[in-house]
């Protein structure tokens, strides 16, 4: 990975756990990401230095690709989406409605101002909140706040449930009052309740919901006991809780069938130009609320949304997110990904999904790019020859354009040297007439295609220096958003040098003897079980000889993995170049993550693997991001 994607990258992946971002990048999903039209602007001012800073720790770079291979099949029980694998284009179409930013429930807000609180022991603990919320204001504390602030509003919750009940008149009256409080950060309108009333645990009364809206403060419920009432916390955890964010009630219907109301919650945390939705569904598992849903949206990067249809049985909840791939940017045009959730006894799974019709060449080849990561290489090579072959017109594009077309020309040849399809010669000389990068590229590769071992041309592309002059040509380029790392593809040398290797076999020393044997020059690998499936996989680090002015000598990652009979290799990113895989580390019996540590930085990535979805996390994962549901 270069210096400059790895600096542009490596804050986002942050959010890129929060984030619903479906990309075709190495596994071969399909990434959710999205903005919808109807959903209305948040009234921000210019943002202030604490705003910034927010911003900043919530999402400040592009979106990245995670995961393609997701959008073909459907989820395997949990309805949690990472943002660290591709997404596979669907293979089979399925009927879904169009998608909408749902509608929320309407707060009970009376149509008159209510009278004020007359009581002591609610107005201090408020006066309270209001004076931290001030005192606060405009830097860095007010991210810390929340914690503050939950004591004095849980105070004033149980002051005012003791005076005047649970009951919705009650509700809309608590919401009222949170309303006039000072907003912390962000003055967002709030799409749902504050406060809502509902028989969560199906004991015949009705609890109090506490949603909040206030940057940072958990959603709680109030539940009645002998001597009153007590705070008892949802389990909120996965996305809603990496980042800080204003959770509302969006609704309470009986979404699971067992007659007992549902809380369908949903999370707001802003960013530098998108703003995210976590959408959470808690079920009564006749102890505590269970989440068993946990979708996050993000609303900026493209058509986005998600819809809760309650009137249905059992009930759907459908989202939609623009899919991302390996080369991509926010402003690019995206076909949308349409996923559908049904009940299914223990979680709301995916039961269906539908990717729309390609918008571009630009996302043809990024559905080609799936395929070819995920080492389904028939679907690779027809879609980088429909790219050339019919390519679809995505709009006027304006400035100078990376070559698709060159790039799909060398894909295929590529193809043809791992064994995908027969190799044929004429494609990597129509790559060389393209010129530029890709002409460097595809000459390189010629020079030792004659050879009768197909490594040798990764072997040579290991050795091309893309920032020395490249051939003439009138295309060619691969500038942004291709990244040179993957286009050179080296890691694939990887899936030819361990041929015949078993799963139980796979070793450094095989990874570092058979590859540098036949002239490629491996790094570093670090192998282990990641899944207790029995077959073991690999972080590798090539060296990539590329001249670089600043900073350490450039390095490509690669995750290698068994499927069937063979090894696919795909690429591990952001990662820094002058980092290591050093180790295996476990997190719980049966399931395990490799280390990779910049030592000079004093910085480490922890890769894991479920045997179908590589993620890369900035911090050692739980068992709890292992097992999001």
């Amino acid at each position: 990975m270069s210096l400059r994607c790895w600096l542009a990258t490596r804050a986002f992946r942050v959010v890129a756990r929060v984030a619903c971002v479906c990309a075709f990048t190495a596994a071969g999903s399909l990434g959710l990401a999205g903005c919808d039209p109807e959903t209305p602007e948040p009234q921000i001012a210019t943002p202030s230095a604490i705003e910034v800073a927010v911003m900043e720790a919530a999402q400040e770079a592009s979106p990245i690709p995670t995961a393609v291979a997701e959008a073909a099949e459907p989820g395997d029980g949990t309805a949690t989406p990472r943002a660290t694998t591709p997404v596979q284009p669907d293979r089979r179409p399925v009927v879904a409605a169009a998608v909408v930013t749902a509608a929320a429930t309407p707060r009970a807000t009376p149509a008159l101002p209510v009278e004020p609180l007359d009581h002591g022991a609610i107005d201090e603990p408020l006066g309270e909140a209001a004076g931290l919320i001030e005192g606060v204001t405009g830097s860095p504390a007010a991210l810390r706040a929340g914690a503050d602030l939950r004591v004095s509003l849980e105070m004033a919750a149980l002051a005012f449930l003791d005076r005047y009940g649970a009951d919705r008149e009650a509700a809309a009256r608590l919401d009222y009052t949170l309303g006039q409080l000072p907003p912390l950060v962000y003055d967002l309108e709030p799409h749902g309740a504050r406060i809502a009333v509902a028989d969560v645990d199906g004991d015949g009364a009705n609890e109090l919901i506490a949603a909040w809206h206030i940057l940072g403060v958990p959603p709680v419920w109030f539940d009645e006991v002998e001597s009153g009432f007590a705070v008892k916390a949802f389990p909120v955890g996965g996305a809603a809780a990496a980042a800080p964010g204003m959770a509302v009630v969006h609704s309470t219907a009986d979404l699971t069938g067992d007659e007992i109301a549902d809380v369908v919650l949903v999370t707001t945390t802003p960013g530098a130009s998108t703003q995210t939705e976590t959408v959470q569904v808690f079920a009564w598992n006749g102890e505590a609320p269970r989440r068993v849903f946990d979708v996050p949206v993000v609303l900026g990067a493209g058509p986005a949304g998600w819809e809760v249809r309650d009137g249905a049985s059992p009930a759907e909840i459908e989202t939609m997110c623009p899919a991302l791939g390996h080369f991509d940017a926010p402003l690019l045009p995206h076909p949308a990904l349409r996923r559908t959730f049904a009940w299914g006894g223990q979680f709301f799974e995916e039961a269906a999904r539908r990717l729309d019709a390609p918008v571009s060449r630009h996302d043809q080849i990024n559905r080609a790019e799936a395929a070819f990561w995920a080492g389904r290489y028939e679907d690779a090579a027809a879609g980088y020859r429909a790219a050339i072959e019919d390519p679809v017109d995505g709009g006027n594009a304006t400035g100078p354009q990376p070559d698709w077309e060159g790039l799909a020309l060398l894909r295929l040849a590529q193809i043809g040297l791992v064994g995908g399809e027969a190799f044929n010669p004429a494609r990597l000389q129509a790559a060389i007439e393209r010129g530029g990068e890709i002409g460097l590229i595809a000459r390189a590769m010629q020079e030792t295609v004659g050879t009768p071992d197909p490594l040798r041309s990764f072997a040579a592309l290991q050795q091309v220096d893309l920032t020395r002059k490249p051939p003439p040509g009138a295309h060619g380029s691969i500038g942004l958003p291709m990244d040179a790392g993957l286009v050179l593809a080296l890691g694939k040398a990887l899936e030819i040098g361990l041929r015949g290797l078993g799963g139980e076999e796979l070793s450094e020393a095989a990874i570092t003897g058979r590859l540098s044997a036949r002239g490629m020059e491996v790094r570093r690998a670090t192998v282990g079980d990641l899944n207790s499936d029995g077959a073991l996989e690999a972080v590798v680090s090539l060296v990539r000889h590329s001249t670089r002015v600043v900073g350490p000598p450039v390095n490509d990652f690669w995750f290698v993995s068994r499927q069937g009979t063979r090894w696919v290799a795909q690429p591990v990113g952001p990662v820094s170049d002058d980092a290591f895989p050093v180790g295996v580390k476990s997190v719980s019996q049966g399931r395990a993550v490799i280390t990779i540590t910049d030592f000079s930085a004093g910085i480490a990535d922890y890769l894991s693997f479920d045997g179908r979805r590589m993620e890369v996390w900035d911090e050692l994962p739980t068992l709890e991001d292992l097992y999001p549901l």
